[in-house]
Order: C-alpha cells, then sequence, then structure tokens
C-alpha cells in the first residue's frame, strides 16, 4: 500500500520466490464452454481430479474438497 502522491518501484515477495515457478506466470482459464475440449480428465490422486490440458501439453489439479452432508 502506498500513500497517496507518492510512488515507489520497491516490489517484495517471499524468500525463494520466483516470477518463472509463479501461479502468476503459470496462470491458465479455461472457460466453461471450453472445459470437454481442452481438458481430458486423467486420474483421481490424493483428494485431487488429474487433467491434461490439451492445450498446453500440461496436467492440471482440481482439488475436491469432502463436504459433510446430512
Amino acid at each position: 500500500m502506498w500513500v497517496k502522491g507518492t510512488s515507489t518501484t520497491q516490489v517484495f515477495c517471499p524468500e525463494g520466490w520466483s516470477y518463472e515457478r509463479s501461479l502468476s506466470r503459470q496462470f491458465v482459464v479455461v472457460p466453461p464452454q471450453q472445459v470437454d475440449k481442452a481438458l481430458k480428465f486423467l486420474r483421481h490422486q490424493s483428494g485431487l481430479d488429474v487433467y491434461l490440458n490439451e492445450l498446453t501439453g500440461e496436467e492440471v489439479f482440481i482439488g475436491r474438497p469432502k463436504l459433510k452432508t446430512d
């Protein structure tokens, strides 16, 4: 946060952080209408659904929380 009227050129990041390995660089959005075309289900692993992003060739992990039901 900066005070109005001031400027700064410093950016602070956690120790060991790098842009190349960050979510900021690797973030991908698949529009809902293209999910069936872009993502191919591979497996369920450790509480995650694993898909192949056929646009990038990379695996995508989607968490599936366990919800309590009555």
